[in-house]
């Protein structure tokens, strides 16, 4: 770290040729330390009006050391100006995992010239990290060469708190309105496994079941496994709290996602959805997570506004327009026929609390304020058209991504080929599930396989049979909500007792699993529900692993 700091320190000071180095400002803010004996009176104006504002003001010389710290840095920070004055800035306030980016954006403001807006984190005197929106701009001389960063920034933590909490409130509020439908749907799918299974049981009590009839039946069940293995899924992708990440996102394929938690609030409703997408899919920089909410909350909006027998459209283009540096971006709209506004209510539908009653609804008056507000996270436009009783129609326009590649976020993951059948090699597998019909399925499906199994119900009866079984366990298949421990902590208590162990984790849930993965001894997370195929697909790679 020390050596790219110096890299970066040497960037400042040598851009375009060898500059001559600014002097460190041996004059500390004004009423503070030692000042000038006869300082005049426009420097004396000047370090008033630095000191006065609420926003945080420090200049920088072109090593990046600090010379000017006002009071409202001192405040916000918890550290005096003698204290910071003549170091770096990032050993005086910037995190060690966030000095690079910092560095960067110095070295881009230096070469390039405009001003540079950074959010990012500081430390404080406790050690606590404010989250602060800076605005550095560079002081050149007559030369062109460097001589000041003048930051100007803005704390906004508790904004940023806030602001999430808001979203987090609006997107359960969404999934509430969502409820009733999304659970008819998947009882619905409940209703249709359960009665194929007794169709198929007094069929073969009546002796009329022939093996394709058998085979068909069971098809049919699997498929509406899978159907709702796939609603769970996209249910959980919507009300998980999940942090703010940035990905390049297909929208097309963005949209379809959101259709699937759609469907059953416009059954409800009784309203058609008909999609418009572009055959080049539009590909944005973004968080997935909140571009969902974008389209799921004025989706929402739109069957709401939307009588009985009603239609909503949701389309995507790539269009010529003025957001974002390319002169292209990507358009979301999402129209429906039904009641829409008046001009004076159009402009007002995304201040925050303002809501209206639409066929007896009764609305929070956030959804369209934080629709709205990711919107213009993600550096867009939102334009609305409407006009009472002629529906209404929502434009969002979002920049495109760096590179247009056809697809290229969106683009399905190849799917693995399934490992070609293996013998078992001898592996013994313990499987820990305190559901006993999950617990015959696995047994039963793990003997079919060839494999030797043994099942427990606890993490206690796990380790008990661990310790008396004669011969080597190879590998422990846990359910991640066993009641008694952790399913990390049964793997390594497991690994005492049998070194040689690894774990495979089962879960219908689990947010964490990239962070399980890296747990000592464990192999795989299983999602559930997940076929006999795929269990088996996982033990040959552990299998193939172990030979190698």
């Amino acid at each position: 770290m020390a050596k790219d700091l110096e890299a970066t320190n040497a960037t400042l000071t040598e851009s375009k040729g060898k500059r001559q180095e600014a002097p460190v400002s041996s004059r500390p803010p004004a009423g503070r330390g030692t000042t000038p004996s006869a300082p005049d009176a426009a420097t004396c104006f000047d370090d008033a009006i630095i000191d006065t504002t609420n926003v945080m003001i420090i200049v920088l010389d072109p090593r990046g050391r600090i010379t000017r710290f006002n009071r409202a840095a001192e405040r916000i920070t918890g550290l005096g100006s003698p204290a910071v004055v003549g170091s770096p800035i990032w050993d005086k306030l910037v995190p060690e995992n966030e000095r690079k980016r910092f560095s960067r954006a110095m070295e881009v403001l230096e070469i390039e010239g405009p001003p540079c807006q950074v959010e990012g984190n500081i430390r404080t005197r406790d050690g606590t990290l404010r989250l602060v929106l800076w605005n550095f701009d560079a002081i050149k001389d007559e030369t062109g060469s460097l001589k000041w960063i003048v930051g100007t920034g803005i704390d906004v933590t508790e904004q940023k708190t806030l602001q999430d909490q808001l979203q987090r409130a609006d997107k359960m509020r969404a999934m509430g309105e969502l409820a009733t439908g999304i659970a008819h749907d998947f009882n619905n799918i409940i209703t249709g496994v359960r009665g194929h299974i007794q169709l198929l049981r007094a069929k073969l009590q009546k002796g009329v079941a022939g093996k394709d009839d058998i085979y068909a039946t069971l098809e049919k069940m699997e498929g509406s496994t899978a159907k709702a293995r796939e609603l769970v899924g996209q249910i959980l992708k919507f009300a998980r709290d999940v942090p703010s990440k940035q990905e390049e996102v297909d929208l097309n394929r963005l949209i379809s996602e959101v259709v699937l938690v759609l469907e059953p609030a416009l059954g409800k409703a009784e309203v058609d959805l008909e999609l418009e997408l572009a055959k080049e899919a539009p590909v944005v920089a973004g968080d997935p997570a909140r571009l969902q909410q974008v389209i799921l909350n004025l989706a929402v909006n739109a069957i709401h506004a939307s009588s009985r027998n009603g239609k909503i459209v949701i389309r995507t283009a790539i269009s010529p327009c003025m957001v974002g540096p390319s002169g292209w971006c990507a358009v979301i709209e999402v129209e429906d026929n039904g009641t829409g506004m008046d001009p004076g209510l159009k402009e007002r539908i995304f201040e925050p609390y303002f809501t209206t009653k639409v066929n007896g609804r009764e609305g929070s008056g956030l959804g369209l304020f934080v629709v709205y507000n990711i919107v213009k996270l993600h550096h867009g436009r939102i334009d609305v058209w409407s006009q009472p009783n002629q529906g209404t129609r929502f434009s969002v326009y979002l920049p495109l991504a760096g590179r247009r590649q056809e697809g290229a976020a969106g683009r399905p993951l190849a799917k693995k080929q399934p490992s070609p059948p293996s013998k078992s090699g001898g592996i013994m597998v313990l499987a820990v599930e305190k559901d006993q019909a999950l617990r015959d399925f696995l047994s039963e499906g793990l003997s079919l396989l060839g494999y030797r199994n043994i099942t427990a119900a606890s993490g206690k009866e796990a380790v008990e049979l661990c310790e008396k079984l004669e011969g080597e366990v190879h590998v422990a298949l846990i359910d991640c909500f066993i009641s008694d421990m952790s399913s990390t902590e049964l793997v390594e208590r497991l690994r005492r007792i049998r070194p040689g162990l690894k774990g495979i984790i089962m879960s219908g849930y689990f947010p964490d699993a990239d962070d399980i993965k890296q747990a000592p001894g464990v192999f795989e997370v299983l999602l559930k529900p997940f076929s006999i195929y795929d269990l088996k697909s996982l033990l040959a790679q552990l299998a193939a692993e172990k030979r190698s």
